[in-house]
């Protein structure tokens, strides 16, 4: 019984934690699929959106983690969040829906310094918390 369990259930599957899910993401999806994707979600005009950003730093990965992560310099945690506020700038500029929520995961935010949490928030003035 176990064993059949244990074949039955030890298959590849999706990740649950994104949308389209990894295994989906290929190099064919380049900016202009990305701006078309920005473009569809304003033309279905929601009302809101959210963000979740992903902060790939931990001060160790764990055992059970798949996802991209790992102990950062300060010098890749500041590149990090220059290309992250780069990332939202355009994205606001293309994007019509009011921001209403940010959700950090990925690593372990807490091992990035507050600061960069605060650059966040600080350059967004148009969402609420």
């Amino acid at each position: 019984m176990i064993q059949d369990l244990l074949q039955k259930y030890n298959v590849p599957v999706p990740r649950y934690t994104s949308y389209p899910p990894a295994n989906y993401f290929t190099e064919a999806f380049a900016n202009k699929e990305y701006e078309s994707a920005i473009e569809a979600s304003n033309t279905a005009r929601p009302e809101h959106i959210s963000f979740y950003v992903h902060i790939p730093f931990c001060i160790r990965k764990c055992a059970y983690c798949d996802f991209v992560s790992g102990p950062g310099t300060k010098a890749i945690q500041k590149e990090y969040e220059e290309a992250l506020l780069a990332e939202i700038d355009a994205a606001e500029e293309t994007a019509e829906s009011e921001v209403i929520s940010v959700f950090f995961g990925g690593g372990t935010p807490s091992a990035v310094d507050a600061g960069m949490l605060g650059s966040i928030d600080a350059n967004r003035g148009d969402y609420q918390n």
